[in-house]
């Protein structure tokens, strides 16, 4: 079940601010705000850690180990800006808890690394399928939280998280080419490919919450909004024909997992919706099947159903746990990570009941970034090889009293 923390009242006003965690695993914990009179709640945006400002600010820090301020209307509820990133080199786990303070008069204190090294963002490689790794792009380091690959296979979607702001950018393998994406917004990520390789789909928030938008991988248009949804959306992706759009919206118990038809439907087809959590969907090629993630069994497991018709029937694929399911481009495989942070493939018998078969371990995938929610990888097209990230490790065994003064001032002027 969800649980709440770091809650602060807002100057005596009967309104909270707190962390909302999923599960004893916390992956992508959300930050929100409630009336305490009424107990209704709304998300804001994702984050670990949480605090109000007196300056009209919550100052947050991100998964990955960044202090950010952003803009919030009390009595709205909402954000009113972008946020911007003052610090980094925090812990970067999900389940941080920072000993933080931010005084009346703009004097902020904080302890940095109060933990062990955590597995982060870090270079996309190429892993092939007997775990051997060879760089993607030769000295191409860089900050990527996910990767996708078009399906012509001549470019790579990352988001590139560059001080606390996560963006997507566009590396041409035929021109030898890198470009940035996205320039609103301070969260650009979790990118996916139209079929004809000439868009990228991917989540915002420019507009003040998660929505979903589509943009010319060119650059030559700006953005097109796609959806947007009561519940903030978390990811989406085209079937390969185009047809269907799937979706995720919510976080929790009320992640749940839909498809839009794009002939001009408006009402969305319930694909996983219940009392559990359900994320990281995946279409195979040929449209037929959805793969998924839930933890209705207490853990993360991979699923299998038939697409769009999910109620024709529904089987578990992973053994003793499962995440980031992928098919491969011709249909004979399935491949996830399992609890053991192994990457497994499963033989696909489409005409078989259940219409999986053999599974088989190919490498240890535990030094390449993983996330529950969605895949940060990919698969190439001959399904030899994956795009993977190598994480870096973050070492941060010592402890730092930092103190920041005049903060509200210094927010400022970050923000001019």
């Amino acid at each position: 079940m969800p649980t709440a923390r770091a809650s602060t009242r807002f100057n005596g006003f009967p309104k909270a601010v707190f962390v909302i965690r999923h599960g004893a695993t916390a992956g992508d914990p959300e930050i929100a705000v409630a009336e305490t009179r009424t107990g209704a709640h709304r998300v804001l945006l994702p984050g670990v850690y949480a605090v109000y400002a007196k300056s009209g600010h919550i100052v947050y820090a991100n998964g990955q180990g960044d202090l950010l301020a952003v803009p919030f209307d009390q009595d709205r509820l909402e954000l009113t800006g972008d946020p911007v990133s003052f610090a980094s080199g925090l812990l970067g786990s999900s389940n941080v808890s920072l000993d933080l303070t931010i005084s009346d008069d703009g004097t902020l204190m904080y302890v940095k690394g109060s933990g062990p090294g955590q597995m982060e963002r870090g270079e996309p490689v190429w892993v092939h399928r007997d775990g051997r790794e060879e760089p993607m792009v030769a000295d191409w380091t860089t900050e990527a939280v996910y990767v996708s690959l078009s399906p012509d296979q001549t470019r790579l979607a990352a988001t590139i998280n560059a001080s606390g702001t996560e963006g997507i950018w566009i590396r041409d393998f035929t021109r030898g080419t890198v470009s940035k994406l996205t320039f609103e917004g301070g969260l650009n990520r979790r990118p996916e490919w139209s079929p004809d390789s000439r868009k990228v789909v991917f989540v915002s928030d420019r507009r003040g919450q998660l929505e979903i938008f589509a943009q010319r991988a060119d650059g030559g248009a700006p953005p097109e909004r796609l959806l947007s949804h009561a519940n903030l959306l978390q990811e989406a992706l085209y079937t390969a024909d185009g047809q269907w759009m799937v979706y995720r919206a919510g976080g929790g118990a009320g992640s749940n997992l839909y498809a839009l038809r794009r002939d001009g439907d408006t009402i969305p087809l319930p694909l996983a919706v219940t009392g559990f959590q359900e994320t990281a969907p995946a279409v195979s090629r040929d449209g037929k099947w959805l793969a998924y993630v839930s933890d209705e069994t207490g853990s993360y497991e991979v699923y299998v159903r038939p697409f769009p018709d999910v109620e024709r029937g529904k089987w578990l694929v992973s053994v003793a746990g499962g995440i980031e399911p992928a098919w491969s481009h011709d249909g004979s495989e399935l491949f996830y990570r399992n609890r053991n942070h192994e990457m497994v493939a499963v033989e696909v018998l489409p005409a078989a009941t259940p219409p999986t078969g053999r599974q088989q371990v190919l490498f240890d995938a535990g030094k390449y970034s993983s996330d529950i929610y969605h895949s940060p990888w990919d698969v190439a097209a001959d399904g030899q090889r994956f795009a993977m990230i190598r994480a870096r490790e973050t070492d941060l065994r010592e402890s730092e009293l930092i103190v920041i003064e005049n903060f509200f001032e210094a927010l400022r002027r970050l923000e001019q």
